[in-house]
């Protein structure tokens, strides 16, 4: 990484809130700099909230992984799965509507012309989805998996995020007591059930790791 001097530094912060010229910077320049802060924060929020609601919407419109859908994904999903060890009927107390399948559309092989249209579309497959959530159970993202029936989708980035994964997990069992998250404390308190919490790196790591339990 580049390091910076001092001086340097407060160089880029003049330009980057726009007081450039070496001299203290007038409460006018003041305020209209912390304007634009303001503006740029409030535009990348509205970019977020966006991010999480075309997240949220792909993976509502999504099918239950166990069901069948009409376009064959769900099917072609479990068929992945299954190559790769993981029985989704052999897992106690699923998230099997978390986890979904869905045909969808590759958004990082779309070709765009200069003019930032559209001018083909990107690879078209089964996805398997699953929601990022929050402390509150609210769907902050979505983790896209695109495969075939014997291994990932043949395109160089076959895994895709979207919306915001800051502070959410994805969730794909609820446990011995079939307890989501959130239910655990008042499960506690009211019968005393306790379930351990197991945390892994990668879907398909960590339901073979649930078929152990």
């Amino acid at each position: 990484a580049k390091r910076y001097t001092k001086a340097q530094a407060i160089q880029w912060a003049m330009q980057r809130l726009g007081l450039e010229g070496g001299r203290p910077p007038t409460p006018g320049e003041m305020a209209a700099a912390k304007a634009r802060l303001d503006r740029d924060r409030r535009e990348e929020e509205r970019k977020r909230a966006r991010a999480r609601d075309r997240a949220f919407d792909m993976w509502r419109k999504a099918t239950p992984i166990m069901m069948d859908d009409r376009d064959g994904a769900c099917a072609i999903v479990r068929a992945y799965l299954k190559h790769r060890a993981i029985d989704l009927a052999e897992i106690h107390a699923l998230e099997e509507r978390e986890i979904r399948g869905a045909i969808v559309e590759h958004w990082k092989t779309m070709q765009f012309d200069d003019r930032g249209h559209k001018a083909a579309p990107g690879y078209i497959g089964a996805c398997m989805l699953v929601p990022f959530r929050d402390a509150l159970g609210i769907v902050t993202g979505v983790h896209c998996t695109w495969v075939t029936e014997h291994g990932k989708a043949p395109i160089p980035t076959p895994k895709l995020v979207r919306g915001s994964v800051q502070g959410a997990v994805m969730r794909l069992t609820r446990g011995a007591h079939n307890l989501a998250v959130e239910d655990m404390p008042d499960a506690w308190r009211a019968k005393g059930l306790c379930d351990q919490v197991m945390i892994g790196e990668g879907i398909e790591t960590t339901l073979s790791r649930s078929l152990r339990y």
